[in-house]
């Protein structure tokens, strides 16, 4: 192998190890992206539950006063379901993204 078939060779062997390391990348790009949008769901489900709970309540079960709203208490439900659904969702689409990569 002469110097010029050598060079060509090293420069396939850098852009192959290149390619894959931009294909790593890009993989813990949306990995990363993904465990922002889940952490994202579940601070602002946990940020809405704490609008509507007072300080005194901590630690106790999730109980309608007689002083509490009607509506507070029903969105605070709604808002919770609602989140937790996207994060089980997140959680699911990224697990099978995990499993199609593994196969």
């Amino acid at each position: 192998m002469n110097r010029t078939e050598k060079k060509i060779a090293l420069n396939k062997q850098i852009n192959d190890f290149t390619d894959d390391l931009k294909e790593k990348a890009s993989d813990f790009k949306l990995l990363g992206k993904d465990a922002l949008i889940i952490g994202g769901i579940i601070t602002a489900g946990f940020a809405l539950s704490r609008l509507f709970v007072d300080d005194e309540e901590q630690g106790s079960e999730e109980k309608i006063e007689p002083g509490d709203s009607i509506f507070a208490s029903a969105f605070r439900g709604a808002a919770t379901s609602v989140l937790l659904a996207l994060a089980k969702q997140k959680l699911t689409d990224y697990l099978e993204s995990m499993n199609e990569e593994n196969e």
